[in-house]
């Protein structure tokens, strides 16, 4: 695009109305390392070759009504009346016949493929995906034109009024780092726009978007990140504009005293946001083995890291409870059962086996020992368990015989004996030899009878009860008894082997 020679002259015959060749009128216009001495070099000096083929141009760098009107922003009409043009004179100024937009060559090139590169970063955590973002090209475009525009209008007005209405000198403050800029912008989302800067919604910005530019004005725009806590196993959100860990869990009022973090609180949080582990600080009691309980405090995350940090190792058959990757919890009880396994020898006797030889010629209930025998002894091989110092288990393995026992050879009596004799033995092992014993646990006598047995058998006729009846009643209503039942209700004659 051209513009023509008389413009063109004019713009670079020197200065004019205070504009000087080092005063930069709209620093940060220009890609980096792309000077404007090289952009005005290019618009005031380069011409078109003869019969060059204006289609190659690319239709991205064409000049319209909407770019300029976008440049010159909201008091467009006002400047457009000072400097005595309108909308299609100036475009026509600016593709005049000696004027072309400085050619996009490969160190251009290279610059915006870096820059289109970078503008998804633009898009911050919690901005809405919709939000637009200007290609490279085409800031660089309307960096060009407020370049090219200011030059116009400035040599139109002759300079002076118009520089002061246009130009402004913005400090931009975001997250506390500055950068000065001068500008004609009208309000402070203009200016934003301009340096590639979208707020998002967690954003603070002072200005506002559409409060007005001043001259040394000052931007604050504090950057919303947002910080996933995950504490003690739960997660939250939470969006803050500090710039450290250590602000944000200040901010949000977090007390991590003793606590285990993840990321030091001098971490920075990236605009993308970033996540934290914490473990608050638990009280949990160990009882390793027979030892006595120890309380400790503890960041770790599981039962097997607090152990691994007391320098509590485990046996291959010893085992804990709760298991090792159960997590920690305040008030938590961890038991170590510590099992032991031995293999001991023990020296035991073996009983003497005994042998009775029933004597017709004794009386009953009658033993005589013939061979006392003797006992043998083994040598018996155990596996024995123990947890926690106690043996819970004790399993045979082997046995070796010492000693064989020698048998105990008993004769025993099967002489019957006379009633009486026997009435009085069990009357002794029952009642002590009391015959008239009551002692209300509901047995009655010497013979100890029941009522109900006292009473079916016809006890009744002698008394109401037993131990109100002489002994030979009692032994008459016993002999009754033992005729129909033997002597199975009296559990004394069988200790005595009177059958």
């Amino acid at each position: 695009m051209i513009a023509s020679g008389d413009y063109r002259s004019r713009t670079m015959s020197g200065t004019r109305s205070g504009m000087t060749a080092d005063h930069d009128w709209f620093g940060g216009g220009y890609p980096p390392g792309y000077h404007a001495q090289q952009v005005f070099a290019a618009t005031a000096v380069a011409e078109r070759p003869r019969g060059m083929d204006m289609s190659a141009v690319t239709s991205a760098f064409t000049i319209t009504t909407e770019d300029v009107l976008d440049v010159l922003g909201p008091d467009a009409d006002d400047l457009l009346a000072t400097a005595n043009l309108d909308v299609d004179a100036l475009i026509s100024m600016i593709n005049a016949e000696t004027m072309l937009l400085p050619r996009i060559d490969d160190e251009l090139e290279a610059m915006f493929a870096a820059e289109s590169a970078a503008e998804p970063q633009l898009r911050r955590v919690g901005q809405d995906d919709d939000a637009p973002v200007e290609p490279a090209g085409k800031r660089w475009k309307k960096r060009f034109l407020k370049a090219t525009i200011a030059a116009i209008l400035l040599s139109a007005t002759g300079g002076g009024a118009m520089a002061m209405a246009m130009d402004k000198d913005v400090t931009v403050d975001v997250d506390g780092q500055q950068t000065h800029i001068r500008t004609y912008d009208k309000t402070v989302g203009a200016v934003l726009r301009d340096q590639g800067i979208v707020p998002g919604p967690h954003d603070s910005l002072s200005p506002s978007p559409n409060a007005p530019i001043t001259d040394g004005g000052k931007i604050m725009l504090d950057r919303g990140r947002l910080v996933r806590l995950v504490v003690d196993g739960v997660t939250t959100d939470h969006w803050t504009r500090a710039q450290t860990l250590g602000d944000a869990l200040r901010q949000l009022n977090m007390l991590t005293r003793g606590a285990w973090l993840s990321d030091g609180p001098n971490s920075q949080i990236p605009l993308s946001g970033m996540a934290v582990q914490i473990r608050m600080p638990k009280a949990v009691t160990i009882i390793d083995g027979a030892n006595a309980p120890h309380q400790l405090t503890t960041t770790d995350a599981t039962v097997g890291d607090v152990l691994k940090a007391q320098g509590i190792t485990l046996g291959a058959a010893d085992s804990v409870n709760p298991g090792l990757k159960v997590p920690v919890t305040a008030g938590m009880q961890i038991l170590v059962s510590r099992t032991g396994v031995s293999v001991i020898t023990v020296t035991q006797s073996i009983p003497a086996p005994v042998q009775k030889i029933q004597d017709p010629n004794t009386n009953e209930g009658v033993e005589t020992v013939v061979n006392p025998g003797a006992a043998g002894s083994q040598i018996v091989t155990y596996r024995v368990i123990k947890v926690n110092g106690r043996e819970s288990q004790r399993v045979q393995l082997s046995v070796q015989v010492t000693q064989q026992p020698v048998t105990r050879v008993v004769n025993e009596g099967t002489k019957p004996l006379p009633d009486d004799v026997v009435w009085d033995r069990i009357a002794q092992c029952e009642s002590g030899g009391n015959w008239s014993i009551n002692t209300g646990n509901g047995y009655y006598g010497g013979l100890q009878f029941n009522e109900p047995t006292w009473l079916s058998n016809g006890g009744a006729v002698y008394a109401q009860r037993a131990d109100l009846a002489t002994k030979a009643e009692q032994i008459a209503i016993a002999d009754k008894v033992r005729a129909a039942r033997g002597y199975e209700p009296w559990q004394c004659a069988g200790e005595l082997g009177i059958h």
